[in-house]
């Protein structure tokens, strides 16, 4: 029965990945409010408009910023270099 559970679990979570990625190859647009360009995806049918608000919204939710160190730079093999090259003499 435990079993049974992680499998449908599984597969459920497999199932809502797939029609996540297909919504996003056949549903992306893009938006101009003011000179920017504002990229999202959903269902739509023929032409839709959204509210200036919620087109700010979906901007904001979409863009993604880290403040802590990038991984890559952190482990890149010519950091120290890298590290000597930036110091101030």
């Amino acid at each position: 029965m435990k079993q049974r559970k992680k499998i449908i679990g599984a597969l459920s979570l497999l199932v809502l990945f797939i029609m996540y990625q297909a919504s996003i190859i056949a549903f992306t647009h893009v938006h101009y409010v003011n000179g920017v360009m504002i990229t999202h995806s959903h269902p739509f049918h023929g032409t839709h408009s959204h509210s200036q608000t919620s087109l700010l919204l979906i901007g904001h939710l979409s863009a993604f910023y880290s403040s802590g160190v990038d991984v890559y730079e952190v482990q890149h093999p010519m950091r120290p270099l890298l590290a000597m090259l930036r110091a101030k003499p």
